[in-house]
């Protein structure tokens, strides 16, 4: 363990460990969009930037490891003004479409820009405009939104096992997509959703249903994977709006299937069986319980050869 000092306090820490977990472990906030605890560092946003004394520059505190005796401080003059530049960099070509977006209420960038941003800017460029892509069926992209965390990028490769999307291009004009017009399909797709912190990547299941803040949540557990992975069921007037992960270190982490994410869909839909159905004379017929748990008896009973069963 070393003993490291954040904002004058005391904080003991692993040896190795980076600053940004650090002062996560004791409270002290850091704002960040690239760093992700289960993800590996990139250091790509520089949102983190803190003041570490001797120090000749700002340091990412996601990528600089504590050493004993460090002096650190996040909130200095120094640090607040490394802080908002880089958020200043990040709305240069950001739109301003809050209003519509679906991660509105949620989005890590809203939040920081009201402690970080300012109400004017240097810049009087025209906006960057990326094209969207279609990526497949459940996952919207909006991404003149994106401001290359590569979060979507780090999950596919290092949790989901496919790396399905990648960044083209460099600085300005870096996009992120899937190479040659593919769909993503891993079955964890849809995490890729909750890790985005800007909206560029939204649910195109549940797109323009609702507002966060007008969801009602419920922890619940996930019905399809086995594994009993943690997750948020969230509601708006009974009706089931979305279902997102819930943090469990020691089952899931904070990743949930696209089966348990998506199955909701089924209970709405026009296609969803409420009642038994028999089949007699090649057609569907409606049954009483009773009658379709003895006509599945009978069908069984009648089996001659004892293999065909299971």
């Amino acid at each position: 363990m070393v003993t490291i000092e954040i904002n004058g306090q005391q904080v003991e820490a692993e040896e190795g460990q980076m600053l940004i977990e650090a002062a996560d472990k004791v409270g002290i906030a850091i704002p960040r969009f690239c760093y992700h605890k289960n993800l590996s560092i990139s250091a790509s946003c520089r949102m983190c930037l803190v003041e570490v004394e001797k120090a000749p520059k700002p340091m990412p505190a996601c990528a600089t490891p504590v050493a004993d005796g460090m002096v650190v401080n996040t909130k200095s003059t120094y640090a607040l003004a490394a802080q908002k530049s880089v958020m200043e960099f990040l709305l240069i070509n950001h739109p301003l479409d809050c209003p519509i977006c679906d991660q509105g209420g949620e989005c890590d960038l809203q939040e920081f820009s009201i402690g970080y941003g300012n109400d004017n800017s240097q810049y009087a460029e025209i906006k960057r405009v990326v094209k969207d892509k279609d990526i497949g069926p459940l996952i919207s992209t909006e991404l003149t939104r994106c401001i290359h965390c590569t979060r979507c990028v780090r999950f596919g490769q290092e949790v989901a096992g496919m790396p399905e999307l990648g960044a083209t291009g460099r600085g300005d004009w870096m996009e992120i997509g899937t190479y040659v017009e593919k769909s993503v399909d891993s079955e964890l797709s849809g995490n890729i959703i909750d890790l985005c912190p800007v909206g560029a990547l939204t649910s195109k299941v549940s797109r323009f249903t609702y507002r966060v803040w007008e969801l009602a949540s419920n922890d619940s557990i996930g019905a399809h994977d086995c594994v009993g992975s943690n997750c948020n069921v969230q509601t708006s007037n009974g009706e089931i709006k979305r279902v997102i992960a819930r943090e469990n270190d020691d089952i899931n982490d904070a990743w949930i299937s696209d089966r348990d994410r998506y199955s909701f869909e089924g209970l709405q839909s026009d296609e969803r069986l409420t009642k038994p159905l028999i089949k007699k004379d090649g057609e569907w017929t409606e049954a009483s319980w009773d009658d379709a748990l003895q006509f599945a008896v009978n069908g069984l009973k009648d089996i001659k050869d004892k293999k065909q069963i299971g």
